[in-house]
């Protein structure tokens, strides 16, 4: 036992990179099952992404028959976004395509058949992935093959001064310098203990291929070579194996999200992916003690709003040896597969004491609202304690020159507002127990359309939503009162 110890203390240290790899195969001839599970525990916990189809537990067998028409479908990413690369989402269907990546390097690409199952981003990389792809949803001039490499770059286990001059410029685009300084890590260890593990007799071929091919993903990245050369390191060729299929999941499977929502994949390779999400209403289901996901008040209609961010969400297969897909929030160029004519699902249902509200508007606020253009869209709720609520807007892209007035209540509070970087902050009273507020987008800016973002504090509750016009129309939020 003792001439084992050294092997399995190098794998530890070398390969806490490398989630995927058979580690029965790379211990083969060790005579060491018990320390296998050890190795694989600790592997998963340092693994840059580490995610697995064991994590993949959100499956919801309450969806297998349901399959939306497609009349009922909407496109998300016409729907109010947040700061942080979000939709917000109400009771509905929706839909969207997006760019997508290879989360796992060494894989054979996803094929039609593939079902794939929702599942968490995790590793050590995690925050670092996320950030890059939310970062990537709101820029305009980061390609998406850019991206793909810096993410294979960090599953090879690169650290940002092994980049190449043309990589290192697009981690300058997502990130200032001092965010780049906090998140930079070393590896100076790492070609030590690879070479010492090259050299030990228990390493199979497959792990030696897996050793080769990190090598060249970062020796290429440093070397600034192309996406479609460092592609064919990270992407093999061909089906992936039936023997590595952990069971079998059909396309087109519901998963449940944590947020209250419904999700499910459809990959197109790994660069593209459709995603669906049904939002169900108040009451519709509810989780038991075990986690299963069951029917429970299907005859509510109560409308229910939740944020769906698709920044790190992982399509899961349920074979091992194919890709995994890691999804981002960037519409694709083809963004809706659905109805051309939907756009927006259906308001809530007014209540009779909402309608009074609106019947009590004095003339002059009536007057004061019709000032801006008809075409106001719903876009969103949210509910505070305090009255008093602090309001800051900001441009979260690229300062632009955009030009909005701000309402609230029908009446002009901000007129010719300009929306910058650095952004603006001014308190308000929310006077009612429902109150609309709403932006008038004066102009579209040098880069259309008009967008601002917006965070509502009243100290207790932060709001955060992104609203995007085209000049002349106009977006209202519902802000609630809580007693």
């Amino acid at each position: 036992m003792k001439s084992i110890i050294p092997t399995i203390t190098l794998i530890l240290i070398s390969l806490a990179g490398y989630s995927q790899i058979d580690l029965e195969q790379i211990l083969k001839g060790t005579e060491a099952p018990p320390l296998i599970k050890d190795v694989r525990k600790f592997m998963d916990k340092r693994s840059p992404i580490s995610t697995t189809f064991d994590d993949a537990s959100y499956e919801a067998p309450v969806l297998y028959n349901f399959e939306p028409a497609y009349q009922d479908y909407y496109p998300i990413h016409l729907q109010p976004q947040t700061s942080d690369g979000g939709y917000r989402l109400r009771s509905g269907v929706y839909s969207m395509n997006l760019n997508s990546f290879c989360f796992r390097g060494y894989t054979h690409g996803p094929s039609r058949g593939d079902g794939h199952l929702y599942a968490p981003l995790k590793g050590r990389k995690k925050d670092l992935i996320r950030k890059i792809l939310e970062r990537y949803t709101l820029s305009t001039d980061v390609r998406q093959r850019d991206v793909q490499v810096l993410i294979w770059a960090i599953i090879a286990g690169a650290s940002f001064d092994e980049l190449g001059s043309k990589y290192q410029k697009v981690l300058n685009q997502l990130f200032t310098p001092t965010e780049l300084i906090s998140m930079q890590t070393g590896n100076f260890v790492k070609d030590y203990f690879l070479e010492k593990l090259e050299k030990l007799p228990q390493i199979s071929p497959a792990l030696q291929s897996i050793i080769n091919s990190q090598k060249q993903i970062r020796k290429s990245v440093t070397q600034n070579k192309t996406y479609q050369e460092i592609e064919k390191i990270a992407i093999l060729s061909g089906a992936a194996p039936s023997k590595d299929m952990v069971r079998e999941v059909s396309k087109g499977r519901w998963s449940y999200h944590p947020n209250g929502y419904f999700v499910r994949f459809f990959p197109n390779g790994y660069p593209f992916t459709r995603m669906d999400v049904y939002v169900p209403y108040e009451g519709n289901y509810k989780q038991t003690r075990k986690g299963k996901v069951i029917q429970d008040d299907m005859a509510s209609t109560q409308v229910r709003e939740v944020v769906v961010n698709p920044n790190g969400m992982v399509a899961t297969p349920a074979n091992r040896s194919s890709q995994m897909v890691g999804i981002s929030g960037k519409p694709a160029r083809d963004p809706f597969f659905g109805p051309k004519d939907n756009e927006y699902p259906p308001e809530p249902t007014v209540t009779q004491e909402e309608e009074i509200q609106e019947e009590n508007l004095s003339s002059e606020e009536v007057e004061t609202e019709a000032v801006s253009n008809n075409e106001d869209e719903y876009q969103g709720q949210a509910s505070f304690k305090n009255r008093q609520v602090q309001i800051r807007i900001w441009d979260h892209q690229k300062e632009d020159g955009d030009i909005v007035d701000i309402y609230l209540n029908g009446q002009l509070i901000r007129q010719d507002q300009e929306v910058t970087k650095d952004g603006y902050s001014f308190d308000v009273e929310l006077t009612k127990n429902e109150n609309v507020f709403k932006l008038v987008a004066k102009n579209e800016g040098s880069i259309t359309p008009n967008t601002a973002a917006i965070s509502i504090n009243d100290g207790f509750e932060n709001y955060e939503t992104v609203l995007s016009s085209k000049k002349g129309e106009s977006k209202h939020l519902r802000l609630k009162i809580i007693e």
